[in-house]
């Protein structure tokens, strides 16, 4: 059983995913270029330098993916109200909150933007610590990033049972040696994340059924 929460932010807790292809589609569109949606599907749940790398893979070297992030942070940003909580999830966290679970968050997206969304959203005073994917070298599916957060929350590993939604990080939570969940947004699971996580779960609200078997105090 687990002690300690560790969740994804954007596709997980936040309905942020769609806003981002969007924007991507329409600021591509714009340049003159063509967005493929499964291309973007390759991106979403990675950090900036592996998305650096990808985007210059796919549309040549001389693109200007960081002017590009610039206009897409600045149109993400610009949601005054924040982005929509997915389903469930303030219910999960103050229902771990109650029992005692730590949590913490384990983003793709830099600290400073995870603090920022989770803040409009209503949901940062849920979390004891966060951590994005600026603070770490390697990007999911590297463990890196969960190993951090559990080094800040003063937990082992194999305490900690994280909630994803790509398989990207889902593969970077294994490989940490923690438990995950795997709630799909815009991509579903690989057949191997099917097989290796706890459970695929069509929303965070299903996630009650399974909270006695999962965390203990």
């Amino acid at each position: 059983m687990y002690t300690t929460a560790i969740f994804d932010m954007d596709g997980l807790l936040l309905d942020s995913e769609r806003h981002a292809r969007d924007a991507w589609e329409k600021l591509l569109t714009e340049q003159g270029l063509v967005f493929d949606h499964q291309f973007h599907l390759t991106v979403v749940g990675r950090n900036l330098a592996d998305s650096r790398i990808l985007f210059k893979e796919q549309y040549g070297d001389a693109y200007d993916f960081d002017h590009a992030m610039t206009l897409i942070r600045q149109s993400l940003d610009s949601h005054e109200g924040g982005f929509a909580v997915k389903p469930g999830a303030n219910e999960l966290l103050a229902e771990l909150v109650k029992r005692g679970i730590n949590r913490g968050v384990a983003s793709s997206t830099s600290y400073e933007k995870v603090e920022l969304h989770l803040e409009k959203s209503g949901l940062l005073p849920h979390f004891m610590v966060l951590t994005g994917g600026n603070e770490v070298k390697r990007g999911k599916p590297a463990p890196d990033i969960f190993l951090l957060a559990a080094e800040r929350l003063g937990v082992e590993p194999e305490r900690c049972l994280v909630f994803e939604d790509s398989s990207y990080g889902a593969i970077g939570a294994l490989e940490a040696g923690m438990g995950v969940v795997v709630v799909p947004d815009l991509k579903p699971p690989t057949l191997q994340i099917e097989q290796r996580a706890l459970r695929v779960l069509n929303s965070l609200e299903d996630s009650f059924e399974f909270l006695d078997d999962w965390f203990c105090v």
